[in-house]
């Protein structure tokens, strides 16, 4: 993360006269660990909101009649501005800014509980 402007700034040195963007995103692993944890949690939270919604009702869950999993995960996607040539010869002398930025991970569940 911290080179990347001096990667940038080494191609179109050598000659690159174009980029698009840059997309930085986390590993398979470490989105599915992370994935797990939030599914684990969301799985908690909703059966404690349900446990509670079922007692304020004089009703208990007996148990899960179906759960569906969502959540989404977007990469970080950092887009340039893109300059004129009479820009870029102005600009040719400052390093290209890289801002670091979140990567978000989401997971979401939707629980249907039996009662009795």
């Amino acid at each position: 993360m911290s080179r990347t402007g001096e990667v940038i700034d080494t191609a179109v040195g050598a000659g690159v006269n174009q980029v698009d963007s840059i997309i930085f995103m986390v590993s398979e692993d470490l989105e599915q660990t992370i994935r797990a944890d939030l599914l684990t949690k969301a799985v908690k939270k909703a059966r404690g909101d349900a446990d509670v919604v079922a007692a304020a009702s004089g009703v208990t869950i007996t148990g899960v009649k179906e759960i569906s999993v969502g959540g989404y995960y977007p990469p970080v996607l950092y887009e340039n501005v893109r300059a004129g040539a009479a820009d870029m010869k102005t600009q040719a002398a400052i390093p290209t800014p890289i801002e670091p930025g979140q990567v978000k991970i989401t997971a979401q569940v939707t629980a249907s509980y039996l009662i009795g």
